[in-house]
């Protein structure tokens, strides 16, 4: 899996999680973010790797970028992600 990093000038950002769709591949770099995923797994939610790409466009503190067919994720504000992230999937379960 590449490796991606965003410049303006220098360095600002690593991503926390990069998937490869095609590949079934993904992987968290950065601690505190899976950890939503894992409870929603814990309450039936059965997540795969599009499934959660799909899921983390439309949080709204997330930016994402697609580079040759590598999902990049990033975030500044970990508790955004946290609550974004638990209403979309809570609204899901409710489905």
């Amino acid at each position: 899996m590449k490796r991606i990093k965003m410049y303006i000038k220098k360095e600002i950002q690593t991503p926390f999680y990069v998937a490869e769709i095609e590949k079934k591949r993904e992987k968290f770099l950065q601690e505190g973010y899976e950890s939503v995923f894992d409870d929603a797994m814990a309450m039936g939610l059965t997540l795969d790797v599009k499934d959660r790409v799909e899921l983390l466009k439309e949080v709204e503190s997330v930016t994402h970028l697609h580079v040759s067919g590598i999902d990049y994720f990033f975030n500044q504000d970990l508790d955004a992600y946290w609550e974004e992230t638990a209403q979309l999937i809570e609204e899901r379960l409710k489905d």
